[in-house]
């Protein structure tokens, strides 16, 4: 009996991420995320950010958002990161440009995305992926408000009915 393809979509999750103070110029990568599930096969993660500046912002007045990943089951990751929330002195040299977050105004919370995980390794998901934040807004991320400075995932999969 014939059927049909449906996108189907996981409940979205924050990530670990420590965005709250992340100064101008300074770098910070995520804890990775597993796509890996016995019951379902992802196809794709789906990624929001938003962060909050409580000055004018000068500089390039943008947060990057890049995505990292591995093939060997996270033994090594994109630009030497470990997988863990920490910061990240060594550049962006490798990572997928995932999407940018315009910082113009001071006191609003703004929000970007969503932006592909897959697209941004050419459509395919990794086991394994997770995100890098570089502060260019001149200014650093306040944590003034409750709402900001995180970065949300959506796992996306197939489904036959």
């Amino acid at each position: 009996m014939a059927g049909s393809i449906f996108q189907a979509f996981d409940n979205s999750a924050t990530l670990t991420f420590t965005l709250n103070g992340l100064s101008n110029g300074a770098t910070r990568y995520s804890t990775f995320v597993s796509s890996t599930s016995t019951a379902t096969h992802f196809v794709d993660a789906l990624v929001t950010a938003s962060c909050y500046i409580a000055t004018a912002p000068t500089s390039d007045q943008a947060v990057h958002f890049y995505a990292y990943g591995t093939v060997d089951g996270g033994t090594t990751f994109t630009d030497n990161v470990d997988g863990t929330d920490a910061a990240l002195t060594t550049g962006t040299r490798n990572a997928r440009s995932l999407g940018i977050l315009s910082m113009t105004s001071p006191n609003v919370v703004m929000r970007g995305g969503p932006w592909s995980i897959a697209q941004a390794f050419g459509g395919v998901l990794p086991q394994r992926w997770g995100v890098i934040a570089v502060n260019s807004t001149g200014t650093y991320l306040s944590n003034a408000n409750a709402n900001a400075n995180e970065v949300k995932y959506q796992h996306v999969w197939e489904q036959y009915t």
